[in-house]
């Protein structure tokens, strides 16, 4: 985690470069392609489909394609299986106990990261810099990874669209609406 310039640098966590080989080749197994997301870019060894077009839609960049050695030369911080619903769904449930942290933040995303590294770790990081309180914190999510955020913060609303974990975990549910307007309808709501 850094500024927005990235200039001073607060926090850094990376997985183990085993661990990222072994999510890597599991990922390649399981039919999955993979991004991995490094300090200077988001890359990616698996051929192109519509799982890193959905990706790169979605997270408005395009991963740098190379090769796994290239992409193991980097210290990586997540990567992610791209994947339908349902193969994801699988891996997940049949993923044994593991260090890491791991979860489903998109309905074609398995996202592998630090285990001590999450949203709410991430608040706590730049709340404690500023000198504002967990309490004081209003937070807005609609994922699984969004949960370690919700307890952090004093409130949290979670997206009515939001992924059911997600949904139970938050203080209140922004009102029922479009997708796309979600986090304004939240916004209203704690305002008003």
């Amino acid at each position: 985690m850094s500024d927005l310039h990235r200039t001073t640098v607060l926090s850094r966590e990376f997985l183990p470069g085993s661990e990222v080989e072994k999510i890597l080749e599991a990922g390649r197994a399981e039919g999955f392609a993979t991004v991995a997301y490094a300090v200077d870019d988001v890359f990616t060894e698996s051929p192109w489909d519509d799982g890193l077009d959905f990706y790169t839609q979605l997270a408005g960049l395009r991963p740098v394609e190379c090769t796994r050695a290239e992409l193991l030369e980097r210290e990586i911080f997540k990567v992610i299986w791209v994947g339908t619903d349902d193969g994801l769904s699988k891996a997940a449930a049949a993923m044994p106990a593991t260090a890491m942290q791991v979860v489903r933040t998109n309905k074609r995303f398995l996202e592998f990261m630090p285990a001590d590294v999450s949203k709410g770790t991430a608040l706590e990081v730049l709340a404690a810099r500023l000198g504002i309180a967990g309490s004081d914190a209003v937070v807005f999510g609609d994922g699984e990874n969004d949960i370690p955020m919700f307890e952090w913060a004093g409130v949290s609303v979670a997206m009515p669209h939001g992924w059911p974990l997600a949904l139970r975990k938050a203080t209140c549910v922004a009102p029922d609406g479009p997708d796309e307007t979600a986090l304004a309808r939240g916004v209203e709501m704690i305002l008003s």
